[in-house]
């Protein structure tokens, strides 16, 4: 495969893993709204960021137990992985291998997107004001990394 890929190629790529950014926002909303159920808990805890923890772990076996599952026929949710105050989304683009997109290129046409979905959503926004980060995993088909995209609480202030 040669490394020059034609413009419409790229643009068409970006098109579409833009289209994808919408599934993977609805996703984490429902995600988040188990786990903001039980924020409240969190303030009576001995210690918040275990009980945090094990929440967010809960959240992701639960989430789990349906995974891998086709979302549409480009994107598939691959699974969660949580801990240390992180929730892992992994997904795989099921249109390209990972050297067929530049995810350099890609990435920051949809991390706007992805940061104003996670800041905007009431229970990941509750979960971001407790420290939780959300980070976005995109492989291709081939399994290699296209690119991830990490949202902190501090990258709400730049919600413009």
């Amino acid at each position: 495969m040669s490394a020059a890929k034609p413009a419409g190629k790229h643009g068409s790529a970006r098109n579409e893993i833009r289209a994808l950014v919408i599934i993977l926002l609805v996703l984490v909303a429902g995600l988040c709204g188990f786990a903001a159920l039980c924020l409240p808990a969190l303030k009576a805890a001995s210690d918040p960021d275990v009980l945090l923890n094990r929440l967010l772990v809960k959240n992701a076996e639960m989430n789990n137990k349906t995974c891998p599952r086709d979302l549409n026929p480009h994107l598939r949710l691959d699974g969660f992985e949580a801990g240390s105050k992180k929730m892992t989304i992994n997904y795989t683009w099921l249109d390209h291998n990972a050297t067929e997109v530049n995810g350099n290129e890609v990435r920051p046409f949809v991390s706007r997107d992805i940061r104003r979905g996670i800041c905007r959503e009431k229970n990941s926004a509750e979960l971001l004001k407790k420290g939780v980060a959300f980070v976005f995993v995109v492989h291709g088909k081939d399994g290699g990394l296209i690119f991830d995209y990490q949202v902190l609480q501090a990258d709400c202030e730049y919600d413009g």
